[in-house]
């Protein structure tokens, strides 16, 4: 299918407070030099394809698929047969809303493109509720366009607890067992507040209540499937030496290390 050049644009008064204006727009095949946003843009490929290019880099995006794109960001778009969008847009000098919040959370302000999200949405609907203005024409494109935002950002939330969990393993499976709140924060590159938040959401405990879980659960294992001294469990899983083992250990399981070893 080949799209011909359509463009339609909804101002903010008929929009959810919490947004800036929307486009909605149709784009035949060719290349487009796009000079940089000025704002932070949301686009859902309704259909189509297209390439992405910024600097240097090639982001491809299809149907189903939404781009997150802060201002600032020069770009080309190369497409085949054409695609077409809707392009939500929330102005660079109102941050205070949010789902605008929620955006840049899940984003870190940057670049950002989702799996396929299928959302009940037509170009042609779309365009009949801008171009024939009612009432209930009014109500449901605003719906709509909360309808677009609501999923984009639930695809970024399940992205983004599915990347922390798989760092998390990763760290879990590390030698390293010795691990404090600020060494975990560098090494997923989240902010302490938010690290936490996504331990809690994702594991029910704090991070070092979790990590500690970890431990026990390493000693444990080295002590029942080991003949590994107390000094080198120690130092395996990362205690100064073994009076620090004894009291981590005895703490938790009410019972120091070389008992437990005994009965097991």
């Amino acid at each position: 299918m080949f799209f011909t050049y359509e463009r339609y644009t909804l101002p903010s008064a008929f929009l959810h407070r919490d947004y800036g204006w929307l486009m909605l727009q149709s784009l035949p095949s060719g290349t487009r030099p796009h000079t940089a946003h000025r704002n932070y843009h949301v686009k859902y490929i309704l259909d189509g394809s297209a390439v992405n290019i910024f600097d240097g880099k090639e982001i491809n995006i299809k149907k189903g698929q939404a781009i997150f794109i802060p201002p600032n960001k020069e770009f080309t778009i190369l497409t085949e047969n054409g695609y077409q969008m809707l392009d939500l847009v929330f102005s660079a000098h109102n941050k205070n809303n949010a789902a605008f919040q929620e955006f840049l959370r899940l984003t870190n302000g940057d670049i950002t493109v989702t799996p396929p999200i299928n959302l009940d949405l037509s170009y042609d609907e779309l365009k009949h509720l801008i171009t024939v203005p009612s009432n209930l024409n009014r109500i449901l494109i605003k719906n709509k366009s909360e309808y677009m935002s609501v999923s984009v950002l639930e695809e970024l939330a399940r992205n983004e607890q599915s990347e922390f969990k798989q760092k998390i393993e990763a760290i879990t499976n590390s030698e390293n067992a010795n691990f404090n709140l600020k060494t975990l924060c560098e090494l997923t590159g989240y902010s302490q507040t938010h690290f936490e938040r996504l331990m809690l959401k994702n594991f029910g405990c704090s991070a070092i209540e979790y990590f500690n879980r970890i431990r026990i659960n390493k000693i444990c294992s080295l002590l029942r499937t080991t003949n590994l001294s107390l000094p080198e469990i120690a130092e395996k899983c990362g205690f100064y030496d073994t009076s620090h083992l004894n009291t981590f250990f005895k703490k938790r399981m009410e019972i120091t290390p070389g008992k437990y070893r005994k009965g097991n």
